[in-house]
């Protein structure tokens, strides 16, 4: 078969959802996908940018803003003849504007569906939503073809709340092996104007509630106060609404020269942070699968974290690193000081890391994709 006719035998997959400069684990999961070398050897992928919702946007501004994004759903879903159609969303009103477009899908172009849940917090907007919005959200399901999660914990959680019998499979994040790989943590340090003499803790996440910042820097002050062996340099890497109270926090507590705090950060950069560090600690209340967790496994450091979403699934040993108790202030504090003394084999985590790169993920996705379309 000709190289022309092989191009004309690729199915077509209209993926939707945020995408960068747009921030956090949806978009960066689009981003992959979407450069995927090996999915796009088997599949033309077009992506249906979804704009961030305006959080001190006018509500009637915000309102004309999603009636363009349906009309410009609409259009492109008339331009070619979709196979599918991929849509990744959260909860709350990312799950709303995702089940207009699903609809629209479904109903109006009888296109066949997947949806992939991101959001660490959809089965608590699940029971906590009242009886229309819950209605609403098992039709959806209903709709769909099939539901992507991202670990086996989501599984389980997802069929305690649905309402009919729907195919549910697994598709982690993961890291770029191009990009997160062991570095010199000297020179990492040095490239970053960091010094070499301090023990380096990293934190890469929005500045919002349910990443607990506040609680890693009582943490820290802690061990400060209590090991005056450790000259720690603690690192948070995010931008959101609760910056301004971190920084206040840490003014409180006098550990200015224990804390840096940088928002905006390309992703690009990030694995020189990564390299430059001892651990890295998300001390979150929810989480779906971090993508940090996979990009710290991948350069070789052991990774702290929650007991929530699905990190439990990927830090099965403490081999790769620890799980805290979330919210627990004492746990925290002895976890990271546990994570500091030890000495980790580096290789056998990077060994680890290995199933999660967006290569095997490429995979993964293209057999989904190919049973849809078959079935």
């Amino acid at each position: 078969m000709s190289e022309k006719s092989n191009k004309l035998c690729k199915g077509k997959v209209l993926i939707v959802g945020p995408y960068p400069p747009d921030v956090g684990g949806i978009s960066n999961f689009i981003y992959y996908i979407h450069n995927s070398t090996i999915i796009k050897k088997q599949f033309n992928l077009d992506i249906f940018i979804t704009k961030t919702r305006g959080i001190n946007k006018p509500l009637v501004n915000q309102f004309i803003t999603e009636i363009r994004q349906i009309l410009r759903f609409i259009v492109q879903l008339k331009k070619k003849n979709y196979d599918i159609v991929h849509i990744n969303t959260a909860s709350s009103f990312s799950f709303y504007r995702s089940f207009l477009f699903l609809f629209i899908s479904k109903k109006f172009h009888n296109k066949k569906c997947i949806i992939s849940i991101h959001g660490g917090k959809f089965v608590d907007f699940y029971k906590e939503s009242n009886a229309i919005v819950k209605k609403t959200i098992d039709y959806g399901f209903h709709l769909s073809d099939m539901l992507i999660v991202t670990s086996p914990s989501w599984i389980i959680k997802m069929k305690e709340i649905l309402k009919c019998n729907k195919q549910i499979d697994i598709i982690y994040n993961g890291f770029d092996k191009d990009k997160f790989f062991p570095m010199k943590q000297n020179d990492c340090r040095k490239s970053l104007n960091l010094p070499n003499n301090k023990k380096i803790i990293l934190s890469i996440g929005s500045l919002t509630p349910e990443k607990n910042h506040l609680l890693l820097i009582t943490s820290i002050k802690k061990i400060i106060m209590e090991n005056e062996k450790y000259d720690l340099l603690c690192i948070i890497i995010g931008d959101g609404p609760l910056k301004s109270a971190i920084i206040d926090k840490i003014k409180e507590f006098n550990l200015e020269n224990n804390f840096l705090i940088i928002s905006n950060v390309p992703h690009d950069k990030i694995p020189f942070w990564i390299n430059a560090s001892d651990i890295t600690v998300l001390a979150s209340s929810y989480e779906g699968n971090p993508t940090v967790m996979f990009e710290s496994l991948a350069c070789g450091k052991p990774f702290v974290g929650s007991k929530v979403g699905g990190i439990p699934d990927i830090i099965i040993s403490e081999d790769y690193g620890i799980l805290v108790e979330p919210k627990n202030l004492n746990d925290l504090t002895n976890k990271i000081l546990i994570a500091l003394e030890r000495t980790w084999d580096l290789n056998k985590i990077i060994d680890y890391s290995e199933r999660y790169s967006w290569d095997e993920i490429s995979k993964k996705l293209i057999m989904i994709y190919n049973n849809i379309i078959l079935n």
